[in-house]
């Protein structure tokens, strides 16, 4: 009889996310779930280097972001930025669009309930090569979808 490929070691590790919340190394491989309507912040390792080359997560919107409220996902120190790029992708506008980090100032993400990203079916790839993030994913959003770079350190 032939495998199907099924493993058990293809599994992550999956942890919900209520309040803020800073990431360590051993974090590697990750999956999180943003869960909490009046937003939080979430902040990478210390550094790129620090997280080593290889280590990734991968963010899930649980719980849609309700009115002014925020989930930031943040580096932690000045130079290290986001390389990469983001679809935003609106249920509402019926647009799409396409957002680069610029690599020179971007080190931070800021996800609202409309046009950056705060609802169900996002999802955020981060991956270190041990000096920069690299960044992929989608944005579900309503209204025109906007850019959620932001340079926060």
């Amino acid at each position: 009889m032939a495998k199907n490929g099924y493993s058990m070691s293809n599994r992550v590790v999956v942890e919900a996310i209520t309040a803020d919340k800073t990431l360590l190394p051993d974090d590697c491989g990750k999956t999180f779930i943003l869960n909490n309507a009046s937003g939080l912040v979430v902040e990478l390792p210390s550094s790129p280097a620090i997280a080593g080359a290889g280590w990734n997560v991968t963010f899930l919107i649980g719980t849609d972001l309700t009115g002014g409220n925020l989930y930031l996902i943040n580096a932690t120190a000045s130079a290290d930025f986001f390389l990469g790029s983001l679809t935003g992708v609106s249920t509402t506008a019926g647009k799409a669009d396409s957002f680069p980090a610029n690599g020179t100032d971007h080190n931070g993400l800021e996800i609202n309930a409309t046009t950056k990203g705060g609802h169900k079916g996002t999802r955020i790839n981060f991956v270190s090569d041990g000096t920069s993030w690299h960044i992929d994913g989608v944005l579900v959003c309503t209204g025109t979808p906007a850019s959620p770079f932001e340079a926060i350190v």
